[in-house]
């Protein structure tokens, strides 16, 4: 899935949605969060080039400052997830072809923060399960383990050990979603 795509997706997605999209995702969720982020960093870096600016004191103009003068630029770009990073960032002419996309940067950039937020979260709210359980939990989502080896592993048919996946899925996503409705 193309990186915008992914974001785009999960930006959509409600509360239930998105623990799917972790658990659908979990060995490389963190992944993709890291390289859209790096991928918003991109074009923040060759916006500084190009923007037009010119208010002093302005974070947006600060950012545009060079890294290694300017602690408030470091901290902006390394950093942003702090929509703050982007706001008076011009984001037209030639970087983006004479198309304002600052909103949907400002966006994108809350929606990583959300991601990041909500993947931490998750592994967050692993510690509900028993250690058995969350053990074979975190072994399906990680990919290495499928539900034959979990089978053997607690010595049941193939049936019963994908009811307890999904029951470990359920307990999590139950208590996901209280907390992300909770906090919209």
């Amino acid at each position: 899935m193309a990186r915008a795509n992914f974001v785009k997706q999960y930006a959509d997605a409600d509360a239930a949605g998105r623990v799917d999209i972790i658990c659908k995702n979990y060995p490389i969720f963190l992944g993709i969060v890291d390289s859209n982020t790096d991928g918003l960093i991109y074009v923040i870096e060759n916006e500084k080039a190009f923007n037009r600016k010119s208010t002093n004191g302005d974070l947006g103009v600060r950012v545009q400052k060079s890294r290694s003068t300017d602690t408030t630029a470091d901290t902006a770009i390394n950093n942003v997830m702090t929509r703050d990073a982007l706001i008076a960032c011009d984001f037209s002419g030639g970087v983006l072809d004479g198309t304002d996309r600052a909103e949907e940067f400002k966006q994108e950039a809350f929606t990583l923060q959300k991601m990041r937020a909500d993947y931490d979260l998750f592994n967050s709210q692993l510690k509900i399960l028993k250690p058995q359980e969350r053990q074979l939990f975190v072994g399906f989502i990680s990919r290495e383990m499928d539900y034959g080896m979990i089978a053997d592993e607690i010595g049941s048919g193939l049936d019963y050990a994908v009811l307890k996946i999904h029951r470990a899925k359920m307990k999590i996503k139950g208590k996901m979603i209280d907390y992300l409705e909770g906090n919209l």
